[in-house]
């Protein structure tokens, strides 16, 4: 048994352990690519009691992931590459957010 974890809305929490501690498992659980017993709220949403594909757009919207090793498709430009993800969600009208996030 684990006692839950409450964050409130923009926090931050960090996570430290040492290399095998479950910190990765962890993460990708929260994310909704593992599957868990118990409960995974995110937002007022259980995402363990989602569908695939509500749980694939719910992280879409919802879930950012930024993996340690930079993953670029080499045909696109770099702005096509930070708005990659915004185009898989469905996301319009991200342009110019992505140019004043390259500009900063």
């Amino acid at each position: 048994h684990y006692d839950p974890i409450t964050l409130a809305k923009g926090a931050q929490c960090l996570v430290t352990g040492h290399s095998g501690a479950g910190k990765t498992t962890l993460l990708a659980a929260l994310a909704g690519l593992l599957p868990v017993q118990g409960a995974i709220i995110i937002d007022g949403q259980d995402i363990t009691r989602m569908g695939e594909r509500q749980r694939d757009a719910f992280r879409g919207r919802c879930i950012g992931i930024v993996h340690q090793g930079l993953h670029l498709v080499k045909s696109l430009t770099l702005l096509e590459n930070v708005l990659l993800a915004a185009y898989a969600a469905g996301s319009k009208g991200m342009e110019k957010r992505a140019r004043d996030l390259l500009a900063a």
